[in-house]
């Protein structure tokens, strides 16, 4: 059953800063991986390179490895948060090791069933919204943005599909998340900042690298439930076009065709930002290709 936090207590609070702040490192770095997974695999209809493909991989498997070695090094930390931790480095690796099946099928015919890949990770997904919700406050900025994100995906799968009843359920239910103005984000970023310990770099006090790394966090939260909103009214746009049961001739106009190709990409560079925001405050220099994919 999900937390709910109550205006004096939040999660992350129960924890120590250094604490919060090395669990904050591994999970930017899972989630740096995945992020760079899955930016490959939004962009395959514009044949990104061979090299860059090769690049982001090697990379991903360098951030994932940097993210086990220092899951390794929390043996004193919590149990919840060490709980915490594997959990996001395990959905990492398996969205990460799934993208990679669906790249490799992009590029050469196979017997194996590309739908299938794709359900895995609705199904991954899901199963890591339920664990990580005994852990997680029900109204924490990134639990919100991973419910809504599945909600749509379950939309996309149902949509290609063409089953038209019901189709509009998950819609609403991803609604419910986004309802969060900007007032009551700056509010929930400054929280959890206040949280984190940095240190302080060369020429650059740690309490101007914090308020820089608010002031990103914050811009980055607000484009990610920006960019969500926007999904929702693309893809009711899409259902008013295909509700009507039996009409075999659908017709998309090509504004529609054009956001329904570009909404995967913007969902990716949102949150991919995010990790890479959190990558440049936290641990810059274990990650120097950071802003290079």
């Amino acid at each position: 059953m999900s937390k709910v936090s109550t205006p004096s207590q939040k999660w992350f609070q129960n924890f120590s800063t250094q604490h919060y702040t090395l669990y904050l490192t591994i999970k930017s770095l899972s989630e740096w991986a995945l992020g760079a997974y899955e930016k490959i695999f939004v962009h395959l209809d514009r044949n990104p390179s061979r090299r860059y493909i090769l690049g982001a991989i090697r990379a991903s498997k360098h951030t994932l490895s940097l993210a086990k070695r220092l899951k390794s090094e929390a043996t004193g930390h919590p149990p919840q948060l060490r709980q915490l931790m594997e959990l996001d480095y395990k959905f990492s690796i398996e969205m990460c090791m799934t993208l990679d099946k669906l790249i490799k099928l992009h590029y050469r015919e196979s017997g194996e069933d590309e739908a299938k890949f794709t359900e895995m990770l609705f199904e991954l997904e899901r199963r890591y919204i339920a664990q990580t919700s005994q852990f997680v406050d029900e109204d924490d900025l990134d639990a919100r943005l991973r419910r809504t994100n599945h909600a749509l995906v379950e939309f996309g799968l149902r949509f290609l599909r063409y089953q038209v009843e019901g189709l509009t359920n998950p819609l609403k239910e991803a609604r419910k998340s986004l309802e969060i103005d900007l007032e009551e984000i700056i509010a929930r970023v400054t929280e959890f900042t206040d949280h984190i310990s940095l240190k302080e770099g060369r020429m650059v006090l740690a309490g101007d690298r914090k308020k820089r790394l608010t002031r990103n966090l914050i811009d980055n939260y607000d484009d990610r439930f920006a960019v969500q909103r926007k999904t929702i009214n693309i893809f009711m746009k899409a259902f008013e076009t295909v509700k009507s049961p039996g009409d075999a001739d659908v017709e998309f106009d090509a504004k529609l065709i054009n956001d329904l190709e570009i909404i995967p990409m913007e969902l990716n560079h949102v949150f991919f930002s995010s990790s890479k925001i959190m990558i440049d405050a936290l641990i810059p220099e274990k990650v120097p290709f950071n802003r290079r994919y």
